[in-house]
């Protein structure tokens, strides 16, 4: 029996039709064309072993495509999105769990428990509106001013409800919050009227979703606006799920010392003093 030519050449596997072509050899010459890996050849050992993984994931050649196009895209900046900080942020919630803005805010945002709320009888916790330069009482209507912003609302949220989430990159609002709003001592520290949301979505809560806020306060605990108008429902507004609220009893104890603490964060306590020296003016401020 004849012994069978035997041929030799290096090449890459994509190039071997070529090279047969290239040296004119027969079809019926061609028995087997063995591939060889040499043994020091990394790169092919490491694509061998990423195949692998890659197979065991589940993931077929369409995902990564995707996966290296995603890649290859260059970082945007601000001034690719137009400077609009909006737009940076609906475009990186997209991306997110929650994919829009409006559902981020639903998911996030804290309302207080409507038994709570309830048990409150709807009114305010402490009778405290922003400050005023006149002083910080209103002897005549009974209210305590607010000297330091929005102190009262976020003591008096987190005193009823028993959140507590610090300085964690939160923000404090109020539902209905306008100049006119604050100055309503029926509103400053109702908790019908506030919420909680992290900082990032603290802007899209003054106007881009404030109806969308309004509209669960009136779900929750049929808050109307000042005027005792119903506020009317956003479109989207029943496709979203929004977090449930807390759930915790009102605290009973020591409401007017709170209502001070509140509206004085900075002042040292002074119980018996205060109430010694003049103990009618403390019963004008009522619990």
């Amino acid at each position: 029996m004849a012994e069978k030519e035997v041929e030799v050449f290096e090449t890459t596997a994509g190039q071997v039709t070529d090279v047969l072509k290239r040296l004119a050899v027969a079809k019926e010459r061609i028995v087997a064309v063995a591939v060889m890996i040499e043994p020091d050849d990394r790169l092919t050992k490491a694509r061998q072993e990423s195949r692998r993984l890659v197979i065991a994931a589940g993931l077929t050649d369409e995902h990564i495509d995707r996966l290296i196009k995603a890649r290859s895209k260059a970082m945007r900046t601000l001034a690719n999105l137009g400077n609009n900080g909006h737009r940076a942020l609906m475009e990186a919630l997209a991306n997110s769990e929650w994919k829009t803005v409006e559902q981020a805010l639903a998911s996030l945002t804290v309302f207080a428990s409507p038994s709570t709320v309830e048990e409150m009888k709807r009114r305010p916790v402490f009778r405290i509106i922003r400050g005023s330069q006149r002083g910080e009482i209103d002897f005549q209507n009974q209210v305590m001013f607010d000297i330091d912003g929005n102190h009262g609302p976020i003591f008096a949220f987190c005193w009823a409800t028993g959140f507590d989430g610090g300085k964690n990159y939160l923000q404090f609002n109020h539902i209905y919050g306008g100049r006119t709003e604050r100055k309503n001592v029926e509103l400053f520290t109702n908790l019908a009227n506030i919420c909680v949301t992290p900082t990032f979505l603290g802007k899209v809560t003054d106007k881009y979703c404030a109806p969308l806020l309004k509209s669960r306060a009136w779900d929750l605990f049929r808050l109307r606006s000042p005027d005792g108008a119903i506020p009317p429902k956003p479109d989207g507004y029943d496709q979203l799920e929004w977090a449930p609220p807390l759930v915790r009893p009102v605290r009973r104890s020591a409401p007017r010392r709170a209502a001070r603490a509140a509206a004085h964060p900075n002042r040292r306590p002074t119980r018996g003093r205060a109430s010694a020296r003049n103990p009618a003016r403390r019963r004008r401020l009522g619990g």
